[in-house]
């Protein structure tokens, strides 16, 4: 997956149009589509600012995450394996799943709004080619 396709998951998982998200990050419109090989660092600054919680190294590279909140769970595990304190784990595991959990109903609320505009866009092509039938039959 390219940079490119990386940064419109992104931008569809958090519900905006792509001149919204252009526009929250100064850039003209057109830009993410003409992304080639790679986002200047003036663009990812203001990506960082505005969507902090984006894992930048799965946006450039591919790597870990789209979300820094599903690294969380990586860091609860490395403070119980050097020894700290299980309750802080347990309190760090606990935040993880709740953020996880949020996520999950978000991701399941902007698949169902993609279908209902399907099931949309589906009626009125079904209306249209009915129509057309009618039309066709009509005809001498």
């Amino acid at each position: 997956m390219s940079v490119k396709e990386r940064l419109k998951r992104f931008i569809k998982y958090e519900n905006l149009k792509t001149k919204e998200f252009e526009s929250l990050i100064k850039a003209s419109n057109g830009y993410v589509n003409s992304i080639s090989k790679g986002i200047g660092e003036d663009k990812l600054s203001n990506i960082r600012e505005h969507f902090p919680n984006l894992n930048v190294e799965w946006l450039l590279r591919g790597e870990g995450s789209m979300l820094k909140i599903d690294q969380t769970i990586r860091g609860a595990y490395d403070k119980v394996m050097e020894g700290a304190g299980i309750s802080k784990a347990m309190e760090n595991i606990s935040t993880y799943s709740s953020l996880s959990q949020k996520r999950d109903v978000e991701e399941v609320e902007l698949e169902n709004k993609l279908l209902i505009n399907k099931v949309d866009f589906l009626t009125r092509e079904n209306k249209l080619l009915t129509e057309m039938i009618e039309l066709i039959k009509k005809k001498p």
